[in-house]
């Protein structure tokens, strides 16, 4: 349905410029013209708007821009299918609050790369590979790992699967009760 096929990295776009577009790019081009790089496919989702900063970042790709594909907002069940598709989430973001898709991604089994920095390495926890969000070569070779390394790739979607199991709305709801008890039997008590 959205005319995607092939091996593709999976990442998000802004024109804020948070979710670190030009890197995401400069590494992917890098990882192309490397000499054995099979042709991996980058596709970046988010809001429409950012389409016209993603176009003017890719026209310094040359024949590559083709191989990149924006399809713009998508619906849950084909964000599913994006995530379970890709190679890796690529999502060397420069600061989040949470990073919601890093658990969205390792609960398709998703190989996840993201940032060292911010709520990501707590987020992602030994399950991901993270890389220095400023340095492209970083981006690049984890990139290079997920897209030539099977055996890499199959243990960490392994790894992706059982820390999403950490993350619940259940879970989550549970340990918010736990606090909300604490919190009264302290106030009971003094």
């Amino acid at each position: 349905r959205l005319s995607i096929s092939g091996p593709y990295f999976f990442g998000y776009a802004d024109i804020l410029g948070l979710k670190n577009v030009p890197r995401i790019l400069d590494a992917w081009e890098q990882l192309r013209r490397q000499p054995q790089c099979p042709p991996v496919k980058l596709v970046l989702m988010g809001d429409p708007a950012s389409r016209k900063f993603v176009r003017r970042e890719l026209a310094a790709l040359g024949p590559l821009e083709r191989d990149v594909i924006f399809p713009g907002f998508v619906t849950r069940r084909d964000l599913a299918a994006l995530y379970r598709g890709a190679r890796a989430l690529v999502f060397p973001s420069l600061a989040e609050s949470f990073g919601l898709c890093i658990i969205e991604a390792m609960a398709c089994g998703t190989p996840v790369i993201t940032s060292n920095v911010t709520a990501m390495p707590e987020v992602a926890g030994r399950a991901a590979i993270l890389v220095d969000p400023a340095a492209t070569s970083q981006i690049r070779d984890a990139m290079s790992l997920v897209a030539h390394d099977e055996d890499a790739r199959a243990r960490l979607a392994a790894a992706s699967l059982e820390r999403a199991r950490e993350f619940s709305w259940e879970h989550t709801a549970r340990r918010t009760l736990d606090i909300y008890s604490q919190l009264a039997a302290r106030q009971r008590s003094s």
